[in-house]
């Protein structure tokens, strides 16, 4: 099952970092490590895993490899590459944008600081928001 890989996966990377439910829709959490950005949620969606970052954003971790027959090498990739965003996330390598109407992330090496400049847009890494003028400090 997808939910066991996967948990399997972030104790052996985080350890005691991930706090695990196993029977709840919310598997993993992640404690904030700044209020502003939120936890990290883990949740299983059918052949997926959804990753919640507070309330900013959301993105979906499937494997879709055509080239894959068993479900196991299938959940293995999708863990490995939760892993890998979390890994990133937490190292803050990404960016966390959050307008009225969407959130996303990008990695940080793909932004210009132009990108960064409309007022519409909070900007955050994990460990917290990013402040562009004085006015938002």
């Amino acid at each position: 099952m997808l939910r066991e890989v996967v948990i399997k996966a972030l104790q052996s990377e985080f350890g005691d970092r991930v706090k695990i439910n196993p029977g709840s829709k919310e598997f993993a959490v992640f404690e904030a490590k700044d209020p502003a950005v939120g936890d990290a949620i883990l949740e299983e969606d059918g052949d997926e895993v959804t990753i919640f970052v507070g309330d900013i954003t959301h993105g979906h971790f499937g494997s879709y490899e055509s080239s894959l027959s068993l479900k196991q090498d299938h959940e293995e990739i999708v863990a490995q590459s939760v892993v890998s965003f979390l890994i990133d996330l937490f190292a803050d390598k990404y960016f966390l944008k959050q307008s009225r109407w969407y959130g996303s992330w990008i990695r940080c090496d793909k932004v210009k600081e132009t990108d960064m400049l409309s007022p519409k847009v909070r900007w955050f890494k994990w460990s917290g928001p990013i402040h562009l003028t004085d006015e938002e400090k």
